[in-house]
């Protein structure tokens, strides 16, 4: 799908996690899909649900994500904007 260049950047962003979701989906893991964009617009970080494939029961799309980035100083990641395929669980809710 590709993003109407007048659309919402939000928008925009949104439907790339749900692209992620579905590449995930495609290789055999949950369809879960998130990325990190920082204020330029520009993505920071993108992943995908890796439980099914790598076997770690943490491997969530939005803690891959997270963990992406854990070498940023914390300036620069609270400035970032996170976007997701679904609403994350509780566990990537604290990690977040």
């Amino acid at each position: 799908m590709s993003p109407d260049s007048h659309e919402d950047p939000d928008i925009t962003h949104l439907r790339q996690a749900i692209d992620l979701a579905a590449r995930a989906r495609t290789r055999g893991d949950h369809p879960f899909g998130s990325l990190l964009v920082a204020p330029d617009g520009s993505v920071v970080a993108e992943a995908m649900n890796s439980v099914d494939t790598a076997g770690d029961p943490t491997g969530h799309a939005e803690t891959n994500v997270v963990r992406a980035v854990g070498h940023l100083d914390l300036d620069t990641r609270a400035e970032l904007t996170l976007y997701t395929s679904t609403e994350p669980c509780a566990m990537c809710a604290g990690a977040i």
